[in-house]
């Protein structure tokens, strides 16, 4: 099902992996410590912003790079960037504001602004689904469009692969990455992490992550956690699982992150 079905009243199943999957050629990721050949497709052109998404506003947040100095993580989390979605369908558009409160220094809680988002990312989806939702493509086509810089859905084989290319990405952009959780069923913003040591300087192993879980606090049975909740890799490896669809999809069996581009 598309990305945004977790029903708020219904049970979770794990769900199964379907192995098949489609090639996809991608972006590449690469620092002098990680290269790897990032299995998604090119980003939905998307030149102009969501019509009646309304405007993003407060002072842009002008984040230090990689010439920041490394204290042993780094973390974007701020209490008033969080929204709870306002309907079972809509954790990718919810995560899509949050977002961009996060890299604009915004706080917009707007249940019109979500729907508009909603609208908008359906005509941007990879592929059409019967169900509600929105999908990887559609995550990373709106952030794009709507003041995020350029995102990019993108794939890897491995958890482990996964979680070192995001923990990258926040530290080389300064900006939030996109989880896809319960197989692709649900969206989390990543605003941070701890690591052993910095990614883009010497080898390193990521020791914790910081999350948003747009359910919280209206979910029946508790699967977001409280917004900047931190997980170890061993927790979070019980959210970010495998991506699956009703039929094969490029992101079919492999994590799948959404994250920001230079």
């Amino acid at each position: 099902m598309a990305l945004g079905m977790r029903l708020l009243d219904a049970p979770w199943t794990m769900g199964t992996s379907i192995r098949s999957r489609l090639g996809r050629s991608g972006l590449v990721l690469a620092t002098a410590l990680l290269s790897a050949v990032l299995m998604g497709a090119a980003p939905v052109a998307a030149a102009t912003p969501v019509v009646g998404a309304g405007t993003v506003t407060g002072t842009p947040i002008q984040l230090q790079r990689t010439t920041a100095p490394w204290s042993g993580g780094l973390d974007f989390f701020r209490a008033s960037a969080f929204t709870t979605q306002p309907d079972d369908h809509t954790c990718v558009p919810t995560s899509v504001q949050m977002m961009l409160n996060l890299i604009t220094g915004a706080s917009s809680h707007s249940a019109s602004q979500i729907a508009a988002f909603y609208a908008w990312g359906r005509a941007h989806t990879a592929y059409t689904y019967a169900t509600p939702g929105l999908d990887p493509a559609a995550w990373a086509a709106l952030l794009t469009a709507n003041g995020g810089g350029t995102y990019e859905d993108v794939s890897y084989v491995t958890f482990a692969e996964a979680v070192q290319a995001a923990a990258t990405a926040v530290r080389a952009e300064g900006k939030p990455v996109g989880l896809l959780v319960d197989h692709g069923r649900h969206a989390w913003v990543m605003t941070g992490f701890t690591a052993t040591a910095d990614p883009l300087r010497s080898p390193s192993r990521v020791t914790s992550v910081t999350v948003m879980g747009s359910l919280y606090p209206s979910q029946n049975r508790g699967y977001d956690p409280r917004p900047g909740t931190r997980f170890t890799p061993d927790q979070l490896a019980g959210y970010l699982t495998p991506y699956t669809e009703a039929f094969p999809v490029r992101w079919t069996g492999d994590y799948v992150i959404v994250v920001p581009e230079s």
